[in-house]
């Protein structure tokens, strides 16, 4: 497709965009200069459950002298996504490929857009992933009952009151501090068949499930995936108005193409 916008001629293509982002990446590792990416860092989580990525912004920071980091634009507080785009590993799309042949094409854009960051463990059907799409994503193996979900997926997903009542109920010592922290840690000194069972019968795991990725690939890869694909459209975008990825990665993007 060439450029209708400006004068600079040529195609977009995926391979031209992934070509730039190992560009991206490379000059990423060299700004952090040995310091962990954002995914090795620990895991804090809010009281329901959720992880907690607030942290985001302040990796962002690493990368701000990038020559080649794309321009502000309206979702530039979106860290996370900004930070994933530095931080990637290249990618292998043949389990996605693979994932077109068993899914619908509605489906999988509901999986895509359903499978947020934040949010693994979801209750569904909702008003991304509906009934028929559930179906087709339980029979390719893509989302699981929580209840079946493995322990050490469950656990650190389950919110604060939830990991409780098992406790409580089971009368047998106490934790050592009353939060998230201090149930997990009672769970891996005292786990046993009765308290795994009561766990999973809570009411609270009731009509949730927990979305996998498509083998091999782990849920950091699916987020990768998500992340590159949708600035790889901002990228299109930018570039049919004739901004390529903003004025100090410009000249590297054109070459490219």
């Amino acid at each position: 497709m060439a450029n209708p916008g400006g004068s600079h001629q040529g195609k977009f293509l995926w391979p031209v965009w992934q070509r730039y982002h190992r560009d991206l990446t490379l000059e990423a590792q060299c700004l952090r200069g040995g310091q962990p990416k954002l995914r090795e860092l620990p895991v804090t989580r809010h009281t329901d459950g959720r992880r907690n990525l607030d942290n985001s912004r302040a990796q962002y920071e690493i990368y701000i002298s990038s020559t080649l980091r794309p321009p502000k634009d309206e979702d530039e507080d979106r860290f996370l996504d900004r930070v994933r785009l530095f931080e990637a590993e290249p990618l292998d799309l043949r389990p996605l490929a693979a994932l077109v042949q068993r899914v619908s094409v509605s489906t999988l854009s509901a999986y895509l857009t359903g499978a947020s960051d934040r949010w693994q463990l979801q209750e569904l059907p909702s008003d991304t992933i509906q009934h028929d799409a559930l179906k087709e994503l339980l029979k390719a193996s893509l989302v699981m009952p929580a209840r079946e979900a493995p322990l050490d997926f469950l656990l650190p997903e389950t919110n604060a009151s939830t990991l409780y009542a098992p406790i409580k109920a089971r009368n047998k010592g106490k934790p050592h501090s009353y939060d998230i922290p201090g149930y997990l840690a009672f769970y891996a000194e005292h786990l046993d068949a009765e308290l795994e069972m009561k766990l999973r019968s809570s009411e609270w795991l009731e009509g949730k499930y927990m979305l996998q990725p498509p083998a091999p690939w782990n849920w950091e890869r699916l987020q990768d995936f998500r992340t590159c694909y949708v600035e790889m459209l901002r990228a299109l975008k930018r570039w049919l108005c004739d901004d390529y990825v903003g004025a100090a990665g410009q000249s590297h993007f054109s070459k490219l193409i």
